[in-house]
């Protein structure tokens, strides 16, 4: 304790890198399916379209689920519920080892995989983190989800493992690896700062207490009303914002980054790049979407809405790369699409977080989340098979890149539409009472 009787280390902070390495091990499990990908279809020899399925078929699990994900962290905390979810996936990811028909994959990482992976995923992890802050809610979240540039680190190792001792015994690693998430979460992780007999951001509860709104006495919020509604569901699908909102989390995470990353190691290899060569940008990827979540302090300086159309404007750069590469000579334009692509998404995944506790914070905060997840899930489930079957008709990938292009675009007005910096604005935004 300090002088002040204070903690020296807020516990907000060691739950952000609970959620850190949560999300490092989850996304990592989902996101080394394109590298996997690669040696199903050099096994099996399915086409792609029936072979992305599997991934689809695993986002709109995810999706659907996300909800209910968020509605039993709100009741019941993270304790259990989030641990059991982590053994659920580590004993999934460990039996696809076994599979040897396509349904065979479609079930375990399908459905089962991508159940332990909602559990322990985005919905409560975004949940936990923003109970804990509300003045640097966006640093926080950027740093938690920061996690997945871990996971997409993964993927060259996975790639190398895969080369060392198989594909079945890949997953066994992945497996157990996710097994150490358990007694962590259990153990640790907390929803509510009062559980610790603390306040959001480290502030005393007498100190918090004496707020007239989350956002600060200093930070006077323009839409008062809105703010102290009791956020229940049939309210919450009745608003224009949480459509918007949805709409942009179906375009950013359910057709732009789920269709590129499901085929871009395939991409890659059909350019010809070697496979490690695809798993490496895929890394690169990972490494500067990372740094992307950590500038997650620029939209509580500059606000939601910029700092997210700036991301998503280095996204669609990204994507641009990729339709101007012409075979194997080129590879600077594969460094260049990981490195903006990953980028402008790092910026964007924050910014559209924090924009959904601004706008919908509250106890039914978890549920909320879940729902605007949904986006993420439909548009999941479409975009692998999709590009699959975009390549399978004309042999490109080249209108489905396109298409996530247009899909960028309609994410950044949708987050304007929604507007947060109407209903709570940031404190780098905020305007004083003179």
């Amino acid at each position: 304790m300090t002088a002040g009787g204070k903690p020296p280390l807020f516990y907000g902070w060691v739950v952000v890198a609970i959620c850190f390495v949560t999300v490092a091990v989850s996304f990592g499990i989902r996101y080394s399916f394109p590298v996997f990908y690669r040696s199903i279809l050099d096994e099996f020899g399915w086409p792609r379209a029936e072979t992305a399925l599997i991934f689809s078929i695993n986002t709109i699990v995810y999706g659907v689920t996300a909800p209910v994900v968020g509605l039993a962290v709100d009741r019941f905390g993270p304790g259990r519920f989030m641990a059991a979810g982590a053994a659920l996936l580590a004993v999934a990811t460990a039996s696809l080892s076994l599979a040897g028909q396509v349904w065979h994959f479609y079930l375990i990482f399908g459905i089962l995989v991508s159940l332990g992976a909602s559990v322990t995923g985005n919905v409560p992890n975004t949940t936990l983190v923003s109970h804990w802050f509300i003045k640097r809610r966006g640093a926080a979240l950027g740093f938690f989800n920061a996690g997945v540039s871990v996971a997409f680190l993964m993927a060259s190792a996975v790639e190398y493992m895969i080369r060392l001792v198989g594909w079945r015994n890949s997953f066994v690693f992945l497996g157990l690896l996710a097994v150490g998430l358990v007694p962590v979460i259990a153990n640790f992780q907390r929803l509510d700062p009062r559980d610790k007999d603390l306040a959001p951001d480290g502030e005393s509860p007498g100190t918090a207490a004496q707020r007239t709104n989350t956002a600060g006495a200093k930070a006077p919020v323009p839409d008062a009303k809105w703010v102290t509604n009791e956020w229940k569901l049939r309210r919450v699908i009745a608003t224009g914002r949480f459509w918007m909102l949805f709409t942009a989390t179906f375009g950013i995470f359910g057709i732009a980054m789920n269709l590129v990353l499901a085929h871009q190691v395939v991409f890659v290899v059909d350019q010809g790049y070697s496979p490690a060569f695809g798993a490496l940008v895929l890394s690169l990827y990972g490494v500067f979407y990372g740094l992307g979540n950590l500038l997650g302090f620029l939209s509580d300086r500059f606000g939601r809405e910029v700092t997210a159309t700036i991301g998503l404007t280095l996204a669609a750069s990204g994507v641009l790369m990729l339709i101007l590469n012409r075979g194997d000579q080129t590879p600077w334009l594969m460094y260049a699409y990981g490195l903006l692509f990953g980028l402008g998404l790092g910026i964007v995944s924050p910014s559209v977080s924090a924009s959904i506790a601004d706008i919908f914070q509250g106890k039914n905060f978890g549920l909320i989340v879940g729902l605007v997840s949904m986006g993420f899930g439909i548009g999941g489930s479409v975009s692998p098979w999709l590009g699959g079957k975009i390549f399978d008709m004309w042999g490109t990938y080249l209108p489905a890149f396109y298409l996530v292009m247009v899909w960028l675009a309609v994410a950044a007005i949708s987050i304007w539409m929604a507007a947060p910096r109407h209903i709570r604005p940031v404190p780098g935004k905020a305007r004083h009472n003179p």
